[in-house]
């Protein structure tokens, strides 16, 4: 959510000193203003606002200055909403007058009205003579429209600005456009602008900057920059684990396991990893087929909660370093949880079967047909492969008519079943 940012500067539009002897105006409203802008430069708003509400309802007293000024006092006491009225009283009688719409646009800002805001500072900017125009003017408009979430319109007024004020731009408006592009989209277009900020940037911010072009380059998937960037951060602060963490999270990004696994390896040197990064070192072992570095990390993981993925893991780097009884006993050990998980029962099937146990892969497989799941198929068509295995060829039989009833299994099912009918039969002759 965007920071709305609050302009300070605007209260310049707000001339409560103006020069009274410059202007000719009705006698009550001359009377009155010569009363009330003093007072309003003694900031004393509220005795000031009542000189000039009495003058209002005077006769010859509807005019323009009244209402500016009610508004500036309204303003300065922060009483927005009343402020926009005044102003927008004032404006009745003189659209002209750039101020007045600056003003406007000031209060409603404030009051979080951002498009309007927009539109009042950019009927203020068009009415402004050259002297008038600033370059804070047409940053509030740009800043408008970006809290209004209207980025066409808000690079449009920064890059106006850039454009007639290269000499009064400051880092923080051309940070706000650098959002305002990324906010719109527009993110390559950010890129050599954030590159430009961060040799001026120091401490925190630079390196939120750092993080930030750093994140692009992954979105953008320009994995060579994000790998050079991030490679550079490591070596200029290597005991920094924010930057291995990145430079982890890049290589992955760009399938790179190996890479991703020593700068992990490199945080872990550095900062103890939290359950996540825990289980994506050790699932990074698992891709880079070093399955015994997994072990230990997903028994610690084990230790902390235990998660059905983190055991199955843990079974499958066991199984994957052939040792299928250790797998086994860890199977056994959470026997509650393996009965009620069909991807734990069809691995106990699966070690079980290269063991040739087959009395016992069969009934694994069994009990994960029995639960719910879209591998029920596949499961009755193991158990009936285990049990013509171990010749048990009735339990076989009716494995395979279960796994009939399955459009993918029935072909598998139908073959196997021919089988079972032939020693079957020969079992009946003998």
């Amino acid at each position: 959510m965007k920071r709305v940012l609050a302009f300070t500067i605007l209260l310049l539009f707000l001339m409560p000193g103006l020069v009274l002897a410059d202007k000719k105006y009705p006698p009550v409203v001359g009377v009155a203003l010569s009363k009330a802008v003093p007072l309003m430069r003694k900031e004393q708003y509220a005795k000031a606002a009542a000189i000039l509400q009495k003058a209002l309802g005077e006769k010859g007293g509807e005019h323009e200055e009244i209402s500016l000024q009610l508004g500036n006092c309204a303003m300065l006491q922060g009483k927005f909403s009343l402020a926009v009225q005044h102003y927008k009283e004032a404006l009745k009688r003189d659209d002209d007058n750039a101020m007045l719409w600056l003003n406007l646009g000031k209060a409603q800002y404030q009051l979080k009205r951002f498009a309007a805001a927009g539109d009042s500072f950019q009927k203020g900017w068009d009415r402004a003579s050259p002297k008038e125009r600033k370059a804070d003017v047409l940053f509030c408009l740009a800043t408008a429209w970006r809290m209004a979430e209207n980025g066409r319109k808000a690079v449009v007024a920064f890059e106006k600005l850039f454009q007639l004020y290269p000499g009064k731009v400051t880092s923080a408006w051309r940070e706000q456009y650098i959002h305002t592009l990324m906010e719109s989209g527009q993110i390559k277009k950010a890129l050599p602008f954030i590159r430009q900020v961060i040799p001026a940037a120091s401490g925190k911010l630079k390196m939120q900057w750092q993080e930030i072009l750093l994140s692009q380059y992954v979105e953008l998937k320009m994995y060579p920059q994000a790998e050079t960037l991030a490679r550079t951060l490591t070596e200029t602060y290597p005991g920094e684990v924010k930057w291995w963490r990145a430079l982890a999270h890049v290589q992955l990004a760009a399938g790179r396991m190996e890479q991703a696994l020593a700068a992990l390896i490199a945080c872990s040197y550095l900062e103890q990893l939290d359950a996540q990064e825990l289980s994506l070192l050790a699932d990074l072992y698992m891709e880079t087929n070093v399955p015994g570095k997994a072990v230990p990390l997903y028994r610690q993981l084990l230790q902390r909660e235990y998660r059905q993925r983190t055991f199955q893991r843990l079974v499958v780097a066991l199984h994957r370093e052939d040792r299928e009884e250790t797998a086994l006993e860890a199977l056994q050990q959470y026997r509650g949880e393996t009965m009620k998980s069909v991807s734990l029962l069809q691995l106990e099937g699966e070690i079980r079967y290269g063991r040739r146990e087959f009395f016992q892969a069969a009934k694994a497989y069994r009990a994960a047909a029995a639960l719910k799941g879209q591998q029920k198929g596949s499961c009755w068509l193991m158990a009936g492969y285990a049990a013509l295995q171990g010749k048990d060829w009735p339990a076989a039989r009716q494995y395979l008519h279960k796994a009939l009833e399955f459009k993918r299994q029935k072909k598998a099912a139908g073959s196997a079943l021919k089988v079972v009918k032939m020693e079957l039969a020969r079992a009946a002759a003998g």
